[in-house]
């Protein structure tokens, strides 16, 4: 079954959000962050963290 073989969540919501991945976002608008202020984390801590969380 495509879409299913490594997550529970339907093809019809996994797809799109793969299919999003490969376009390349760079944010540069911070206002969200007066708004949500939130430690952020480098990419490497944040892969390690949530690959540690399982």
């Amino acid at each position: 079954m495509p879409g299913r073989a490594h997550t529970p969540v339907p093809a019809s919501v996994s797809m799109p959000l793969i299919e999003g991945v490969k376009n390349e976002v760079v944010c540069r608008d911070t206002a969200i962050r007066d708004i949500i202020p939130l430690q952020l984390k480098p990419y490497d801590e944040a892969v390690h963290s949530a690959l540690k969380r399982g």
